[in-house]
């Protein structure tokens, strides 16, 4: 998921740029991501509180 918002963020924004938006419009695309990932690491902590116990005991 890094890797591709690395590439997607850079080329929204050129886009914005492109059909003659600014700054403002830019940083409300960006929004988009942004809440998806926060709302997906919310769910997350919600379903797995405590994570440790996902972890594979080993002998």
């Amino acid at each position: 998921m890094d890797q591709i918002g690395a590439m997607l963020g850079p080329l929204m924004i050129a886009l914005v740029f492109y059909f003659q938006g600014g700054y403002k419009e830019a940083f409300g695309v960006l929004l988009i991501p942004a809440v998806l990932a926060i709302s997906i690491l919310m769910i997350a902590r919600f379903l797995y509180p405590s994570p440790s116990y996902l972890k594979i005991k080993t002998i």
